[in-house]
């Protein structure tokens, strides 16, 4: 009996689809939420709001608004198609920098790392110069 050839790696990149299997359990969630309740779901809607209303508030406050944004609108996007469109796209688009991320050759990471040290010694400098 002859191996079977190994299934080729997915394409990746901005065009790429998210992993099908994040998306399948996302989508199933949402057909049954449609099932629940008029309290559960309006429990749910104002739990979805705090939660994009703590994310947004982290953009300025410290925390970490890039996960809790989409949190939010993954919660929302159970009842709302504007928030699934939203969702949606925020996924694509971080599968796209995922994938960018992964194309940097070498130079460029030697040449970031450069760049975030001398930033922070920047900040390390101008801060000492205010407290003195």
């Amino acid at each position: 009996m002859a191996d079977a050839a190994p299934d080729p790696e997915p394409p990746r990149g901005p065009s790429a689809e998210p992993r099908p299997g994040m998306m399948e359990r996302i989508n199933r969630r949402r057909d049954t939420h449609k099932d629940r309740g008029r309290i559960y779901r309006a429990v749910w809607v104002v739990a979805a709001f705090t939660v994009l209303l703590a994310g947004l508030a982290m953009t300025v406050l410290p925390g970490p608004a890039v996960l809790v944004i989409p949190l939010g609108l993954l919660m929302l996007s159970f009842e709302f198609a504007w928030a699934e469109r939203l969702f949606d796209e925020s996924v694509r688009r971080a599968e796209g920098a995922r994938a960018r991320a992964r194309g940097i050759d070498r130079r460029q990471k030697i040449l970031a790392g450069v760049a975030v040290l001398a930033a922070v010694a920047a900040f390390a400098v101008a801060l000492a110069a205010w407290l003195l």
